[in-house]
């Protein structure tokens, strides 16, 4: 699907083709990083998670949602700019990955730098429903208790909590100020909504779709300048790796 044609789908169509050609100039060598190195592990599973919570949102709020609109181009396209450095010197090669790579990153330069003044418009109009509860971040972000969640998981959804409560208390601030934190919110609740029960692609499995999460909310409070520590969340790269790096990938 070409971006013409899908604002918002054809973005995430690029990412997941950038992904391929990048593991497969992993596997080809000839100066690209190897796919057992560190840096390609980073690199890979940072634009999976954004790549995850770009399906979630979309899931969430649909293709035509001021969030949607607004967040995946340029999620995607930092997810996707990411990915360079696994491509080392093979970056500006005339070879098919590189290629596809160059091709992928372009089209979501341009998505991302689309403006359109009625989005940003109704941008604006949404954050009153954050007070008035016609929001969906008028409820907390999830209805687990933190106490209840995997120890991995509950002090992320804790700092992204306390940064909903702040955004109720701030909502009559100008919306230029908000905005941004008002979607990344947007797209962590959406990450939370349901995911035990369902939202897994291809051969993903319970543990994988829970490390996929914890990447998500990491990049989504990374973003919003929220403290993420904890060495511990650095796990989650190690399973998804194990489950997107696999032949399934390289098509």
């Amino acid at each position: 699907m070409s971006l013409e044609r899908g604002p918002v789908d054809g973005p995430s169509d690029y990412a997941g083709a950038a992904l391929r050609a990048v593991l497969r100039a992993t596997r080809e060598g000839d100066g690209a990083l190897p796919p057992d190195s560190p840096v390609t592990r980073d690199a890979v599973c940072g634009a999976v998670a954004d790549a995850w919570t770009a399906g979630r949102l979309l899931a969430a709020r649909g293709p035509d949602s001021a969030p949607a609109r607004h967040l995946l181009p340029r999620l995607l396209l930092e997810g996707t700019q990411g990915l360079a450095v696994v491509l080392g010197t093979r970056l500006h090669g005339p070879d098919a990955p590189a290629l596809r790579y160059g091709e992928c990153v372009r089209a979501l330069s341009r998505a991302a730098r689309r403006t359109d003044p009625r989005l940003a418009a109704r941008l604006a109009s949404a954050l009153p429903g954050v007070t008035d509860g016609s929001d969906r971040l008028a409820r907390p972000l999830t209805g687990v208790r933190p106490s209840a969640l995997p120890a991995v998981l509950a002090p992320l959804v804790s700092v992204l909590e306390e940064e909903r409560l702040a955004l109720i208390t701030l909502a009559g601030a100008p919306a230029g100020v908000l905005v941004e934190r008002y979607v990344l919110l947007s797209a962590a609740a959406a990450c939370l909504d349901r995911w035990r029960q369902g939202g897994r692609a291809g051969a993903g499995t319970l543990a994988g779709d829970r490390a996929r999460l914890v990447g998500a909310l990491s990049r989504i409070a990374a973003r919003l300048g929220l403290p993420v520590g904890g060495p511990e969340r650095g796990d989650w790269r190690g399973v998804v790796f194990g489950e997107v790096a696999g032949p399934v990938w390289v098509r």
